[in-house]
């Protein structure tokens, strides 16, 4: 009996032994398993955020270039609507003797008239005296109109020439040694004595000369 007992002692050890080692791999197989799993899912998330990000940036891509060749479809619609309007206003002007460049009318009286005359005579139609802003306009006039009253002036400050809006002048076309001005000369004709660009004049107001007057266009 006392054999047995302790043959069975021993058994109930190794029993034991056997239980704990086999709980003991158990637990190390499954927290094993379990950062496998978490590895191959923190790579499926790394992989669906890239796909993800990819089709975002491929959806923008589509878009900026339909938005990009709308903007460029209609500014050629614009500008092509632009070059009709100003072609037909260009055929229309000559009809009553305007004459249209750059998005305004040009009309050159047929009276001679003093410089006040002849402001008046452009406000009657809805215009005033040119005002000359560019060397492109000055060379227009100076082809097609001859000597004519322009609304810049200085009889406000001797020697300081503005236009008829109020504007100052920036930029002169006057012939040779003009102005000349002593205090009596205080309005300005182009055209003087010359042909070319740089043809401006101080004149007597009272003096009598055909006007050139222009009525801008607002395409907005």
């Amino acid at each position: 009996m006392k054999g047995m007992k302790i043959e069975m002692s021993e058994n109930m050890y190794a029993n034991s032994e056997d239980t704990e080692f086999y709980t003991r791999n158990h637990m190390l197989g499954k927290g094993t398993s379990g950062t496998n799993r978490d590895s191959k899912t923190g790579s499926r998330c790394c992989m669906l955020t890239a796909v993800c990000l990819g089709v975002l940036c491929a959806v923008l891509l589509v878009a900026l270039s339909l938005l990009w060749f709308k903007l460029n479809t209609e500014i050629d619609q614009l500008q092509t609507s632009c070059e009709a309007k100003e072609k037909n206003l260009g055929m229309l002007s000559q009809l009553d003797g305007w004459r249209y460049f750059r998005s305004s009318f040009y009309y050159v009286s047929t009276e001679k008239k003093t410089w006040n005359e002849a402001r008046q005579h452009c406000r009657e139609r809805g215009a005033d005296l040119v005002i000359i802003n560019s060397e492109e306009e000055q060379k227009f006039i100076a082809e097609n109109m001859g000597i004519a009253w322009i609304g810049l002036t200085d009889m406000d400050s001797e020697g300081v020439w503005k236009w008829v809006d109020g504007s100052s002048l920036t930029t002169g076309y006057w012939g040779s040694g003009e102005p000349n001005s002593k205090g009596d000369e205080d309005c300005v004709v182009t055209g003087y004595k010359s042909t070319n660009v740089k043809s401006w004049n101080d004149y007597y107001c009272n003096n009598v000369e055909v006007c050139i007057c222009e009525r801008k266009i607002n395409w907005i």
